[in-house]
């Protein structure tokens, strides 16, 4: 174990302070894949937005019509 330390120490001091700069199409296609990124999330937020309207709308629909039935059953047991 200490002589994977004393390697992670030796590697940590040869390359501090190194720095590359990177080629032009490096930038090109980081930019390429974050533009993707944004869309990918713009349909995800899309689709569950969707998803949550559907049940909120399944939701209301199935209450609308138990009230109604509610009302309906005493009136037809009076009569």
């Amino acid at each position: 174990m200490k002589e994977d330390n004393n390697i992670d120490n030796l590697f940590r001091e040869k390359l501090q302070g190194f720095s590359e700069d990177p080629p032009a199409y490096v930038w090109d296609g980081i930019s390429e894949q974050l533009r993707h990124g944004r869309r990918k999330r713009r349909a995800a937020w899309f689709s569950w937005s969707a998803v949550a309207a559907l049940i909120l709308l399944a939701f209301l629909a199935g209450w609308y019509f138990n009230e109604s039935t509610e009302t309906i059953m005493p009136t037809v047991v009076e009569t």
